[in-house]
C-alpha cells in the first residue's frame, strides 16, 4: 500500500500473474427463452507484458482459446507487507476482495479487430498482430455469478466489483482442464451408452475380467504383418515361449514376417464339454498353446525416387515386450505395466506403426498424462515407417521437437499445401517427358484427369508387352515413362537383371507414380476448402490416421472433436498410472457414442501400477479414492495384464 494515497502498488512480476490495465464489459446478451440470466457475457481485460523476460512473455502469449483466467481484485492493507500470523486468513492479510473466473473467447489485435488464431497459430505469428507489449484478451464470464453480483449491486449489498479488477492469473497447462472436464462429465451422464459392450463388464467390474482379452474376442484377427518387430529369426522364435511356432520353410526366415494363427483357442472353447459318466460333471478343458504360421515377404519396390529414410525398428523386443505388442494389435484390452525403463514408449511407437500398416484406413489415438512423453512418441514413429502427412497432434506442443516437423494441425495445413506444389510440378515433369502438352499441374484435379487419361493407358500398353516378352531389353524398350526416371541413381533395368526383377524394378515406378496422384487425390479438397478452420477440421477427421494430445487437452478438445464428428479405431493411453480415472474416462469419449459402438476396436493402457496419480484435493483422495487411476483399478480386478519387467 502506497501511503498518503492509500493505493494498491504491486512491487516486482508473478510468473503466472500481471497487473490489469482495463477492463470492459463489451457485450451482454439477452437472455435464451425461459431463462433469467443472459446467455453470455464478455469483455475485454488489457494488459502489459513489456517488464517480462521472453519466455515469460511467450507463456501468456500462447494462452489459446477456452483457457480459464482468474479476474482478482486486491485492495492491500497495512499489514499486507508483514508476514502472516498464525490462525490469520490468507484472504483478509493481502486484501483479497473478490474473484471471478473467465475462459478465454479471442484474441484482440492492436487494430481492435480478432486475431486469427487458425492463419497465427505460434506466439510468434501471432505478434505481429500486436502492438508492442500490449495485450488484449476478450474473455466469458459466468453468467450465473454476473446475475447474482449485478443484483447485490442494484440492490447496494456490495459495490461493482467489475470495475475492480486489477490482477489477471493464468494456471499452469497441466492444471487448467478441470472447467471442460466438467463439463465433459455432465455431457456424458446425458449420454445413454458410451462404452463398447465387449469393454462393458470389465469397465463395470463385473463377470469374467478376461472377457475383453484378445484371446476371448469372437472376432479374433488371425492374421498379421510384424513386418520389423523382429530382428531375425531366433528374435521371432524366442519372443513367443508359450506358442508354437512353425513355418513351411527348413531354412530360418528373413524379416519381414507375417504370422498367420492356425487354431484359435476359442473355437475350441465354444464347443459343448463332455461330462463324465462317474461325476455327470463337466470335465476342465486343458488349455493347449497356440500355433503361429510364420511366412517371410519381399518388400514392393517402391520406385527409385522413393524416400526411405525410415530407419526402421532396431530394438531387440524382449518376449514381455512382443506379447503386449502382439495383443495390441489384437482387438480388445491390452493392460501392460512396468517401470521406468520398461520400453514402454517404444511398444507404443511399433504398436502405431504396425496398426498403421495393416490397417491404412483406420484412425489411431494417442493419450498421454505428459507432453513430453507425446514429444518422444512423435519422434519415433517417423523412423518406424509413419508418414508425417498422416500425423497430427492436438493442443499445445512440438515446440521443442528435435525433429524438423511439426504436427499441429495447422503447421500440417502449411505442409500440405507445400507439398501439393511439389507434387504439381512433378505432374507437370512427367507430362514433359511424355510430351504431352497442356497444364496438367495446374490443379489436383486436372493431375487426376491426366492420370487417367495418359497414364493408366500408357501402363497397360506396358503390361501387354511384358506379357509375350522375352527379354529385359523388350521391356525397356516398350517402358513408357523413361525419360522421367532418367535420371534415378540406379538404373530401371540393369543388364544383370532378370526378366522377373526388371519387371519388378518398372512396377517400383509405377508404384512411385500411383502414390503421387494418390497424394494429390488426398489434397484435392485443400483446392475446394477456402478457410483454415475447414482445411483443418478436414485433416484431423480424414487425412490424419495418427492422432495425440495430453489427457489434459482431451477435455478441452471434446466439445470441439464431436462437433466435427472425428472418429478412432484405437486408442493408446501412456502414463495411464498418472491419469485419474476420470480423465481416462473422457479419453475414450472423444466421438459420439453411437461412434465409439461402430469404431472403437482396441484399447491398449500403458502405465506403471506402482504410481498413482497427484490428487491435490484431501477429501476427495479421501473418500473419493480418486487417486486410484483406471490402470490400477483393473490390475485389482484381475484383467490380464502384461508385466514388462519380467
Amino acid at each position: 500500500m502506497k501511503f498518503p494515497e492509500c493505493k494498491t502498488e504491486f512491487p516486482g512480476k508473478a510468473r503466472m500473474a500481471t497487473l490489469i490495465d482495463s477492463f470492459n464489459i463489451v457485450d451482454i446478451a439477452d437472455a435464451k427463452l425461459g431463462d433469467d440470466k443472459p446467455a453470455y457475457v464478455r469483455a475485454d481485460v488489457s494488459f502489459n507484458l513489456g517488464t517480462y523476460a521472453r519466455n515469460m512473455r511467450n507463456e501468456w502469449d500462447s494462452l489459446r482459446k477456452h483457457d480459464t483466467l482468474f479476474l482478482v481484485t486486491i485492495e492491500a492493507t497495512e499489514d499486507s507487507l508483514n508476514m502472516m500470523t498464525d490462525g490469520e486468513s490468507f484472504r483478509e492479510h493481502y486484501g483479497i476482495k473478490c474473484i471471478r473466473g473467465c475462459e478465454i473467447v479471442d484474441f484482440i489485435g492492436a487494430d481492435g479487430r480478432s486475431v486469427d488464431e487458425i492463419s497465427r497459430p505460434t506466439p510468434e505469428d501471432r505478434k505481429d498482430k500486436y502492438k508492442g507489449s500490449e495485450r488484449t484478451i476478450r474473455v466469458e464470464l459466468d453468467t450465473n455469478q454476473y446475475k447474482l453480483d449485478l443484483s447485490n449491486f442494484t440492490k447496494k449489498h456490495s459495490d461493482d466489483i467489475y470495475s475492480t479488477f486489477n490482477v489477471l492469473i493464468r494456471r499452469r497447462i497441466e492444471d487448467n482442464n478441470f472447467q471442460s472436464v466438467l463439463e465433459a462429465s455432465g455431457d456424458l451422464l446425458q449420454t445413454e451408452t458410451v462404452i463398447p459392450d465387449w469393454l462393458h463388464k470389465v469397465f463395470l467390474g463385473f463377470g469374467d475380467a478376461s472377457s475383453a482379452h484378445y484371446t476371448k474376442m469372437s472376432n479374433r484377427i488371425k492374421k498379421f504383418d510384424l513386418r520389423d518387430t523382429f530382428l531375425d529369426w531366433n528374435h521371432l522364435k524366442s519372443s513367443f515361449p508359450n506358442k508354437n511356432i512353425q513355418s513351411s520353410s527348413t531354412e530360418d526366415l528373413q524379416p519381414p514376417y507375417l504370422l498367420k494363427l492356425l487354431d484359435d483357442p476359442m473355437e475350441e472353447d465354444q464347443k459343448p464339454a463332455k461330462k463324465s459318466k462317474k461325476s455327470k460333471k463337466v470335465e476342465p478343458k486343458a488349455t493347449t498353446p497356440e500355433t503361429l504360421e510364420v511366412e517371410s515377404y519381399k518388400l514392393p519396390n517402391e520406385g527409385p525416387y522413393s524416400d526411405n529414410s525410415d530407419k526402421g525398428n532396431q530394438i531387440r523386443f524382449s518376449p514381455p515386450q512382443i506379447e503386449a505388442i502382439y495383443s495390441g494389435m489384437n482387438y480388445g484390452l491390452t493392460v501392460a505395466t512396468g517401470p521406468s525403463g520398461t520400453g514402454k514408449t517404444d511398444i507404443a511407437a511399433q504398436i502405431i506403426a504396425n496398426l498403421y500398416r495393416n490397417y491404412p484406413d483406420q484412425h489411431t489415438l494417442i493419450v498421454t498424462h505428459n507432453t513430453q512423453v507425446l514429444d518422444e512418441v512423435f519422434e519415433k514413429i517417423p523412423e518406424l515407417g509413419v508418414q508425417s502427412q498422416h500425423i497430427i497432434r492436438i493442443g499445445h506442443g512440438d515446440q521443442e521437437l528435435s525433429t524438423d516437423a511439426s504436427f499441429s494441425k495447422y503447421s500440417r495445413i502449411s505442409v500440405t499445401l507445400e507439398r501439393r506444389v511439389t507434387l504439381l510440378q512433378e505432374v507437370d515433369q512427367l507430362a514433359q517427358s511424355l510430351s504431352v502438352s497442356g497444364e496438367h499441374g495446374s490443379t489436383c484435379e486436372t493431375a487426376g484427369h491426366f492420370y487417367k487419361v495418359h497414364i493408366l493407358p500408357r501402363w497397360d500398353g506396358f503390361l501387354k508387352v511384358a506379357e509375350s516378352a522375352d527379354n529385359v531389353e523388350k521391356l525397356r524398350d516398350a517402358f513408357p515413362f523413361a525419360q522421367f526416371f532418367a535420371h534415378s541413381a540406379k538404373p530401371i533395368f540393369a543388364e544383370s537383371m532378370t526378366l522377373g526383377e526388371a519387371l519388378e524394378s518398372a512396377s517400383g515406378c509405377k508404384r512411385y507414380l500411383d502414390n503421387i496422384f494418390e497424394q494429390l487425390e488426398g489434397i484435392r479438397p485443400f483446392e475446394l476448402l477456402r478457410y483454415d478452420y475447414d482445411r483443418a477440421s478436414y485433416l484431423l477427421t480424414k487425412e490424419a490416421k495418427v492422432i495425440g494430445m495430453s489427457s489434459i487437452h482431451a477435455g478441452l478438445k471434446r466439445p470441439e472433436l464431436i462437433k466435427h464428428k472425428f472418429n478412432y479405431d484405437n486408442i493408446i493411453m501412456l502414463e495411464a498410472d498418472q491419469m485419474l480415472e476420470i480423465d481416462t474416462f473422457i479419453s475414450l469419449q472423444l466421438q459420439k457414442s453411437k461412434d465409439i459402438l461402430d469404431y472403437l476396436k482396441r484399447v491398449v493402457i500403458i502405465g506403471d501400477e506402482k504410481q498413482s496419480p497427484t490428487v491435490n484435493n484431501a477429501a476427495l483422495e479421501q473418500y473419493g479414492n480418486m487417486k486410484q487411476s483406471m490402470l490400477k483399478r483393473f490390475v485389482k480386478l484381475g484383467v490380464p495384464v502384461i508385466r514388462l519387467d519380467q
